[in-house]
């Protein structure tokens, strides 16, 4: 069942911790004045019985914390071709996509926010034409999407890459501009866009895209003659870079003694994961799933670095973590309703209830702490190992996010 508050100061301090969706009700009550005689605040005395009218809030679903305009946050888009001849380039996203978030993370500071979202293209008369995955700062899911992009389709040359661009910029549900957000798209593909007339141009998209704070970045894969023009183009109009790499993404990839390690220490993390809300069972089944997906089909390089994120990222798991929610203060455990607690904490008193979630948030300290220390050596095992190539897939994207980060 929901919770439902109607007390003032409850409600005001409950929503300025939380970011709620909320349904509101109106109750008319009847209330006793103060006693004949009595005198109220404005010191008139009063006989009278009253009817007064309270609004009540219901918390239908658990949320994150509201940004605030001092935090930092990065919105990136991937608009990947993925017809035939982009097998490698989407290996390479599998590969480095969490590297590149930890990247950010580190260089955004504490507290920062990365949100990735995803269009899939190809071209008429595929299988699709786009694909898309919004903007989501809970990596595991997004990359279970990436995770199933396969490169097929295509033939001719030129891809709809107006469709692509076009829902890029205006289907992703982009946050409203302010200090603190910058707002990325990464433009991926080997071929130059076919010139369908019920979508905008790239040019006008790109523009659009300024207008509206997006930078578009253009990576263009191998050089398929006629391509570089409207990539270079896309890229001026819309404030990015322009960058060519190798036609398979050119990403080095190198395994490391600590991989093994750091994958076991993310499956350490991932059983500390409680779900709150209105299905937990559901919830934590859908959880189990996905992460016994990628643990057989990611790369391993993938799955260390999965575990470096979930040791730094203040939002490395979904909204209806209880745990997480409490750790970044967005919650407050007294203010989950029982029903919307998971089986082994509905029988646990208020004390018992913190006592779990503090025994909690101090395992997942200790296994942070043990990832964190191993990711510097492994760091330091890739640096003096792994040969850098400035023209992969992974590198352009580095390039200009130093650049373009706020």
């Amino acid at each position: 069942m929901k919770k439902i508050t109607s007390k003032a100061g409850v409600l005001l301090i409950l929503l300025s911790l939380v970011s709620v969706d909320v349904m509101s009700e109106t109750v008319t009550t009847r209330r006793k004045s103060i006693p004949t005689g009595a005198s109220n605040n404005s010191g008139a005395t009063t006989t009278t019985t009253t009817t007064t009218t309270t609004t009540t809030t219901i918390i239908t679903e658990p949320q994150g914390p509201q940004v605030t305009n001092s935090q930092k946050e990065v919105e990136i888009v991937f608009v990947l071709d993925t017809t035939g001849s982009m097998g490698g380039l989407i290996d390479s996203a599998k590969r480095k996509i969490w590297g590149i978030v930890n990247e950010v993370l580190q260089n955004q500071g504490e507290g920062s926010k990365v949100k990735i979202g995803l269009v899939a293209y190809r071209d008429r008369e595929d299988d699709y034409v786009t694909k898309i995955t919004q903007l989501s700062e809970n990596l595991d899911e997004v990359y279970i999407e990436l995770m199933n992009f396969v490169a097929a389709g295509g033939g001719d040359e030129p891809e709809d890459v107006r469709r692509a661009l076009h829902e890029g910029v205006n289907s992703i549900q982009w946050s409203a501009s302010r200090n603190g957000l910058t707002k990325i798209i990464y433009l991926v593909g080997d071929a130059r866009p076919h010139d369908y007339p019920d979508y905008p141009s790239t040019v006008n998209t790109a523009r659009r895209a300024k207008e509206a704070g997006i930078i578009i970045n253009a990576i263009q894969c191998g050089n398929l003659g006629g391509t570089e023009v409207f990539w270079r183009e896309i890229a001026q109009y819309a404030g990015g870079e322009y960058f060519r790499i190798d036609q398979d993404g050119g990403a080095v990839s190198i395994a490391t003694p600590y991989d093994a390690e750091l994958t076991k220490l993310s499956g350490e993390l991932d059983k500390k994961y409680i779900p709150y809300g209105a299905n937990t069972e559901m919830a934590l089944y859908e959880k189990e799933k996905s992460l016994a997906y990628m643990q057989k089909d990611s790369p391993m390089e993938a799955q260390a670095a999965r575990a470096v994120n979930k040791s730094m990222n203040a939002y490395a798991y979904s909204s209806d973590d209880l745990v997480q929610a409490i750790e970044n203060k967005s919650l407050i455990l007294s203010d989950v309703s029982v029903d919307y607690l998971p089986e082994q904490m509905k029988n646990l008193s208020l004390a018992e209830r913190e006592a779990y979630i503090n025994e909690i948030i101090e395992e997942r300290k200790v296994i942070r702490e043990k990832i964190s220390e191993l990711s510097k050596q492994r760091m330091k095992y890739i640096s003096e190992n792994a040969e850098e190539n400035k023209d992969s897939f992974d590198a352009s994207v580095s390039e200009s996010l130093k650049k373009q980060l706020n």
